[in-house]
């Protein structure tokens, strides 16, 4: 092969990855394709949730990719409250098996929500 045909691919290759988009990795309720993603997948009912809630303290379930401050703004958003501090923790997807078959259990996240005091949030 000659050297003008090998110069020439590679112009090609060049231009091709120069036309190339990028998304970004955390989508913060942002419109894509139409459908718009929330940050916060759903409240987290349990003993322990219900009992800190009189602390002003609320857990959701939330997006993996989500940090802090997009948490923060959602809820203020969404429940029109004031939040004082976000707390996160990473569930780690574990090893199971199922029918002889191993899997693993997805990653999940949880944010502890704690909102200013005398503000409540109307959880169903």
């Amino acid at each position: 092969m000659s050297i003008l045909k090998k110069l020439k691919k590679r112009e090609e290759i060049k231009k091709v990855s120069e036309a190339e988009i990028t998304l970004p990795k955390k989508v913060e309720t942002s419109v894509f394709l139409g459908i718009e993603k929330s940050v916060l997948k759903r409240p987290h009912v349990s003993e322990k949730a219900y009992r800190i809630q009189s602390n002003g303290q609320y857990v959701f379930w939330t997006d993996v990719s989500a940090n802090k401050s997009m948490i923060k703004s959602e809820i203020e958003k969404r429940y029109g409250v004031r939040v004082i501090s976000v707390n996160t923790v990473i569930n780690k997807g574990k090893p199971t098996s199922f029918r002889g078959k191993a899997s693993r259990k997805s990653i999940s996240k949880k944010a502890v929500v704690t909102l200013k005091r005398g503000e409540k949030i109307e959880i169903a």
